[in-house]
């Protein structure tokens, strides 16, 4: 007998415990495989059920759990089943006329059921699930606001909220289906119904983004037929299907790793985080300085989710700072895990060795599931060596010796790399833009605050951010207040304005006036305002020599400087000042010792990688320094990284930057340094000046607010000396703090001066209310937080990652050679390859390790307006790429000329 024929047989004889039904709630599929296995709807609806029970019984905090509880009107004990009875239901709309018919035979064992449908019946089962979930919750006692907010989390769960229609629901006999299943599936999960008494009117909308976000990763990990395999049909018994399911969704859980870390019983010491090895292999703990010490004093002493900002001089040990007060608080308040957000890829990459070598100091007897995060993390090595050393590991829970560790291990398991998990990983590094979609209404934004609810999370260089990036971070801030997500935040030079934003938008509480000293480290926590100050002993002070220099007279400058030895660094604000920069170098006689560096962007991928581990590797820490040396660099060396520098040249740039620049001078201490090099000194190119007496400040200016150029400008002219740490807060108040004029400038400069404070202000206005576009209203939105959201930016990466920054359009090309027998990834065409035709996953790689992106008005026009290879379009490291042939290592278009260069990268002549 064909096995659709015994299904339809044991239709209205089938059971899910004791009970029997005048139908059979087994006939509607859910997922459907090639040849005649399927996976009835209800059946995946069980499985995903207990992969969110499990989550909530094994990974997630009591923190997620209680804010669940608030939602519903019950207990913390009775999440876990009511958690998984909900995220069960998420597919309700799945037994419904408009999708049962999409695989036509399979809606015939449902018509052979006696269920029918029309032309009008809608196929969006999420839509469905929302209309049909919503009424049913109702009849079982819930208040209509919230059993509608509870179903339109639950029908979201492919990405974005839908709206209510009632269309294609199907009346009658699939009504009493849907009924059956609810009923089927509360028996199964064990609740009942009456214990929840739900009151929240709304109900809170951080609750109801931790039951979105649970519901969908539930679906995507109660998806995974590696551990959910399509039943033996028929199935007639649900609970003992449930009760396999249930074995299935622990499995499922403990294989990826993601479970509750054992950490030391004992809170460790910061000695026993951060030290060096000793030749002989011994530990040398390092000891922690004031501010460290404080920042630890404060995190113990943590009683809820809690704002840390730290300001403290570069080079002082924030980021250690940071981790051990992690650390602390995760301990104290059971928190989910960390998230380090970085302003660059580069400083991201840098980072990730960081927490591999803490992880493995604070989990010595666990596998450490660690993530990194940008567009560019399947071509990082370090990355790419966590993910080989889980391969195979995922049919059992992965142990030390697994991995080649009998004292605990740090890994990248592939299913938290998939698209969109990123941050579900237990312990991530990345950009601070994967973060900032969490308040952008992008698919799945939801899935990105459940990953970080009741983690913490660090932040650093907030200062760096632009009006629109502050933005966005404030509102994060909010939403992280109400998911118990601790935060701590990091800079170096932070405006008291932002300072006082940045409290606010965590706490609702505005920040007094007086925050003493700088360096300080400042707690809020609701309403408890802590502020710690350290007073800087004489010692302790650094003097920095400043002085201001011809553009032209660089090279002789640095001739000089470095006649007896040193490494010097250039950092100029644009591409084209950087490779104009390193070829007056590269042509200059003086400097044909010394060992010449260009570091920029506009360099293939992997050329740019190379050259990023090339820096780190000679300047970094433990790097082998040249004798003689010199970097001529764009931002990418500005921040975070871990670099150190004899000497510096700045092009002008906003103060705050040109001292995050100075962080790079110096760096380590104790390191010895060529006699004429031994006091640190910083020398800034000045602007070419008007006839008028104002400065003109060329391309820096579509870089950096003129407004503030000028004010830095204004204020580096007359300086000869900053003292570190006890100047850095009164020159950035100079620049950034009110504007109270001086009646000594002069007339053209008081003018200009106005004329662009104007222009800044109107500047600042139309970058906050963009972005407003798409962000996500304040958790404490009067008409709800998901009514709120009428539509979503398209869903792919390209488009997202534009939306976290305000920049001028951009375009990724793949450079090609252009030969006789096709494009070439090699001139001599050895390594040709089809554009229309689908690349293999390693082709896919080394393609890709050829991008570029580019930003020139000129070239992204020209780029954008070719199509992209028909072979690329269904590759998504490759859809939104362009494919740029050079020829002779040229492109032409009109007048205009790119060059790739081995040397300089790419050149826009």
């Amino acid at each position: 007998m064909p096995w659709f024929t015994l299904l339809v047989e044991h239709a209205g004889q089938a059971s899910w415990g004791t009970c029997g039904f005048a139908m059979s709630i087994f006939v509607f599929w859910g997922k459907s495989t090639r040849g005649s296995r399927w996976h009835p709807a209800v059946c995946h609806m069980v499985d995903v059920g207990q992969v969110a029970r499990v989550l909530l019984e094994e990974v997630l905090p009591e923190g997620a759990k209680r804010l669940l509880a608030a939602v519903l009107g019950i207990t913390v004990s009775e999440v876990p089943a009511w958690g998984g009875l909900l995220c069960a239901l998420h597919d309700l709309g799945k037994v419904s006329p408009g999708f049962q018919k999409k695989v036509p035979p399979l809606f015939h064992i449902v018509k052979e059921s006696g269920f029918t449908s029309s032309l009008t019946d809608e196929g969006n089962h999420g839509a469905v699930t929302f209309a049909a979930v919503g009424p049913a919750l109702r009849r079982r006692g819930f208040p209509l606001d919230v059993a509608d907010a509870v179903a339109q989390a639950l029908g979201g769960h492919h990405g974005m909220f839908p709206p209510l229609h009632h269309k294609g629901l199907g009346k009658g006999p699939w009504e009493t289906a849907r009924e059956e299943v609810v009923e089927a599936l509360g028996e199964v999960f064990g609740v009942r119904w009456t214990t929840a008494t739900p009151t929240g009117t709304p109900p809170p909308p951080e609750g109801l983004m931790i039951l979105a976000g649970l519901a969908s990763v539930s679906d995507w990990l109660g998806s995974d037929t590696r551990f959910f395999e399509a039943p033996d049909l028929p199935v007639t018994d649900l609970k003992t299907y449930a009760a396999e399911a249930g074995d299935k969704a622990a499995r499922a859980v403990r294989a990826i790793g993601w479970g509750r870390l054992n950490p030391n019983k004992v809170l460790p010491d910061f000695g026993d985080l951060f030290f060096d090895v000793k030749a002989d292999g011994t530990r040398q703990p390092w000891l922690a300085n004031p501010i460290q010490g404080a920042c630890g004093d404060l995190a113990r002493g943590a009683e809820r989710p809690s704002l840390l900002l730290v300001e403290a001089p570069m080079g002082t040990g924030k980021t250690e700072a940071a981790l051990w007060a992690a650390d602390s608080i995760s301990a104290r308040l059971h928190q989910a895990g960390l998230y380090y957000a970085l302003p660059t890829q580069a400083t991201s990459n840098q980072m990730l060795i960081r927490l591999v070598d803490y992880l493995k100091a604070r989990y010595p007897a666990d596998v450490v599931q660690l993530n990194l995060l940008h567009g560019m993390a399947d071509f990082n090595e370090v990355f790419q060596e966590l993910r080989a050393r889980s391969d195979g590991l995922l049919d059992a829970p992965i142990q030390p010796a697994d991995v080649g560790d009998e004292t605990g291990a740090v890994v990248a398991q592939e299913w938290f790399c998939g698209h969109k998990r990123g941050l579900l990983s237990p312990f991530a590094v990345g950009t601070v833009d994967q973060a900032l979609l969490g308040v952008l209404t992008a698919r799945h934004f939801f899935v990105r605050l459940f990953g970080l609810a009741h983690k913490t999370v660090v932040i650093d260089e907030v200062h760096a951010y632009d009006t629109y990036m502050s933005t966005l971070l404030e509102r994060l801030l909010q939403w992280f207040a109400k998911l118990g997500t601790s935060v701590i935040l990091l800079s170096a030079t932070l405006p008291s304005a932002r300072r006082r934003a940045l409290v606010q938008a965590y706490t609702g509480r505005l920040l007094a006036e007086d925050v003493g000293t700088y360096p300080r480290v400042v707690s809020a926590s609701g309403e408890d305002i802590h502020v710690a100050s350290f007073p800087v002993e004489t010692g302790q002070l650094t003097q920095v020599a400043v002085a201001g220099c011809a553009e032209d007279s660089v090279p002789t400058l640095l001739a000089e400087k470095l006649s007896g030895g040193g490494c010097a660094a250039w950092i100029c604000n644009t591409v084209s000042r950087a490779q104009a920069a390193y070829e007056a170098l590269a042509h200059d006689p003086r400097f044909a010792d010394a060992d010449l560096t260009l570091f920029h962007a506009r360099f293939p991928l992997a050329d740019r990688l190379a050259r990023e581990r090339q820096v780190l590797g000679k300047f970094g820490k433990r790097g082998a320094r040249p004798r003689k040396a010199a970097v001529v660099a764009t931002q990418v060396i500005e921040q975070s990284l871990d670099l150190d520098f004899d000497l510096l040249v700045t092009d002008l740039a906003p103060v705050d930057l040109v001292l995050q620049r100075a962080g790079r001078l110096h760096r380590h201490r104790g390191r010895s340094r060529p006699q004429a090099l031994s006091c640190p000194e910083v020398f800034w190119t000045r602007p070419s000046m008007g006839a008028d007496g104002v400065p003109a400040f060329g391309p820096s200016a579509w870089v950096y607010d003129e407004y503030i150029l000028l004010r830095s400008w204004l204020l580096l002219r007359n300086q000869t000396s900053i003292t570190i740490p006890s100047d850095i807060e009164a020159w950035i108040e100079a620049v950034y703090g009110p504007d109270v004029g001086d009646a000594r400038l002069e007339p053209a400069l008081r003018c200009a001066l106005e004329t662009l404070r104007q222009r800044s202000e109107d500047r600042r206005e139309q970058e906050a209310a963009k972005a407003r576009d798409f962000i996500l209203p304040r958790p404490d939105a009067s008409d709800g937080v998901m009514a709120a959201i009428e539509f979503s930016p398209p869903d792919d990466d390209e488009t997202a990652q534009r939306l976290t920054r305000l920049s001028a359009p951009t375009v990724m090309i793949i450079c090609a050679h252009e030969t006789s027998v096709g494009p070439s990834l090699t001139p001599d065409g050895t390594e040709a390859f089809a554009p229309d035709t689908r690349p293999n996953r390693s082709l896919v790689a080394r393609l890709f390790q050829r991008s570029v992106r580019i930003g020139s008005r000129f070239w992204y026009r020209h780029f954008i307006g070719l199509p992209c290879p028909s072979g690329w379009r269904d590759v998504p490291l490759l859809r939104s790429c362009r494919l740029a042939c050079f020829r002779d290592g040229e492109v032409r278009v009109g007048n205009r000329t790119l060059r790739l260069d081995p040397i300089l990268g790419l050149v826009d002549a």
